[in-house]
């Protein structure tokens, strides 16, 4: 599912890329990984306040994440 959702941001499809790491978030939500991947979204959405909303929620349930 975050394969396909990081194909889709690639391509510039925000939409579709959230909606598929929002579905990854249901099954998921302490998953350090997808919050980091909503974040980035926002990010390239240019809505900085809630990409470090989730950026930082991704770094709260994994402080050494680097998500690389």
């Amino acid at each position: 599912m975050l394969e396909k959702a990081d194909v889709l941001a690639y391509k510039r499809d925000y939409a579709g890329a959230e909606k598929l790491i929002r579905q990854a978030i249901n099954l998921d939500q302490q998953n350090a990984k997808v919050w980091k991947y909503l974040g980035d979204v926002y990010a390239n959405k240019r809505d900085y306040k809630k990409s470090i909303e989730y950026l930082n929620k991704s770094a709260k349930l994994k402080p050494d994440y680097a998500g690389t």
